[in-house]
């Protein structure tokens, strides 16, 4: 962290001593745009898209409208940091959707139905009070027990409690096209494309495909549907909880545990005399290291292999963040190196612009390791998935126990190689973010030309 603290300091005084160009004032000549111009549409593009395409599960009744606005701007967050990882968690949802669709298909229910479930749909009361929300699991397990009535619902009144504007997808949707179309007519006409609209082009695509995989999943719902319990059920907490994976996640458990301890320590039984000057160094330690550190770790694990994630615990009132439940197999060894291979794409696009004008070489460098980085752990990944396949086909032909421990050892050093590869992961693809900007300090003189005919789809710049 603390040379990604030195890197982007150097950058920003980059940036700060770059000339802007001369074009950057010119706002009336035609077919000449400016540099605040690129900006804006930059922003409004990447905003729009991710306003759009992030669709949190549905908030408890107790919740503020702060605490709901945060949990959206971190799954944000996460689709600027890792968009392949939310991308997986996306699809694990589209799967377990369609199953429950499939279920309930002569009840008239669809995707959509399955989505509404997942986030947080139904919310289960007794004598008039919320006991929880329900879980996929629950809400198969109260069913087949007669224990609830089957909801009646249809699409069109979920998709009405969902609140999103058909005008303001209408105008992110034309501001998404008119990016692509004039970043690939920039391409064919060899006019020069900014690193800041390179890193946005490839956030409209991943934005896209996520709102492909969420269109059946409504938009910002309020609140949940109420299912009463017909009477009393002993074991409730239990029900249907269990899940259909035969891996039980105890190593990434215990590696979140250790860190939990390392980053967040449990104060001591016996209270100490500190100094002022150590209780500082534990706070500033605990602010800007510990808790940002524990909330990646504790996210990725839920993104990614659904650590505490898989069901809602009793009495909550609310998903999890990152909920999505395990009521089926997930084929888990196909998903996750299909999405790396996306993260591989959306990094290793960057590439591109390797050759490009840049303000320093220390800006340079910066974009060249990002990009390696960011585009090597992807790849990385890739290659520990398909490692792991196989080593799961020779356990599978050969039990000796020899083989069982070294899959043991390979699997530990595996999630520690990971864990470590994304601690450089991060810092590098925020790098590359702020080095996008920084690069907006000394661009060639064809940045500020455009294609006369994209100033004809409507846009705003």
């Amino acid at each position: 962290m603390a040379f990604l603290h030195l890197l982007v300091t150097s950058l920003s005084n980059d940036l700060a001593l770059a000339s802007p160009s001369p074009r950057d004032t010119i706002d009336h000549i035609p077919d000449i745009r400016s540099l605040s111009s690129i900006i804006y549409s930059c922003i409004f593009t990447v905003a729009g898209c991710l306003w759009i395409s992030v669709r949190p599960n549905i908030p408890s009744p107790n919740h503020s409208r702060l605490r709901i606005l945060r949990s959206k701007l971190n799954i944000m967050f996460w689709v600027l940091a890792s968009p392949d990882f939310v991308v997986f968690w996306a699809f694990r949802q589209w799967l377990e959707a369609s199953i429950l669709a499939k279920k309930y298909r002569d009840r008239g229910w669809t995707r959509t139905h399955g989505q509404f479930v997942i986030i947080g749909g139904f919310m289960l009361y007794s004598e008039g009070r919320p006991l929880q929300t329900l879980s996929v699991q629950k809400f198969n397990a109260l069913l087949s027990e007669g224990a609830i009535e089957f909801p009646s619902i249809t699409e069109s009144e979920i998709r009405a409690r969902g609140q999103q504007s058909p005008i303001l997808t209408t105008i992110v949707g034309l501001q998404a096209l008119w990016f692509v179309i004039q970043c690939s007519a920039r391409f064919s006409s060899h006019l020069y494309v900014t690193h800041l609209e390179l890193l946005t082009l490839a956030l409209v695509v991943i934005t896209a495909l996520l709102y492909v995989v969420w269109w059946d999943r409504p938009l910002d719902v309020g609140h949940a549907v109420r299912v009463d319990l017909k009477y009393d059920y002993p074991g409730l907490a239990e029900l249907g909880e269990e899940r259909t994976e035969r891996y039980d996640f105890i190593r990434e458990k215990r590696i979140r545990g250790q860190a939990r301890k390392l980053l967040a320590p449990e104060p001591p039984a016996v209270k100490r005399s500190r100094s002022y000057l150590s209780m500082a160094f534990s706070l500033l330690f605990r602010v800007f290291i510990g808790w940002p550190f524990l909330s990646i770790i504790e996210d990725v694990g839920a993104l990614v292999f659904s650590v505490d994630s898989a069901s809602i615990p009793e009495g909550s009132l609310h998903p999890p963040l990152f909920y999505c439940p395990e009521t089926s197999v997930i084929p888990y060894h196909v998903l996750l190196p299909i999405t790396s291979l996306l993260g591989c794409a959306f990094n290793g696009v960057n590439i591109i612009l390797f050759s490009s004008t840049f303000p320093s070489s220390g800006a340079e460098l910066a974009w060249k390791i990002g990009t390696l980085v960011t585009t090597g752990f992807s790849g990385l990944s890739v290659a520990i998935y398909i490692a792991l396949l196989f080593n799961q086909i020779i356990l599978v032909r050969f039990s000796a126990r020899f083989l069982e421990i070294w899959s043991n050892v390979l699997l530990t050093l595996t999630l520690i190689v990971l864990c470590c590869g994304f601690l450089a992961f991060l810092p590098a693809r925020i790098t590359l973010i702020v080095d996008a900007f920084v690069c907006l300090g000394s661009l060639p003189e064809t940045a500020f030309d455009v294609v006369s005919w994209t100033t004809y789809i409507p846009h705003f710049s």
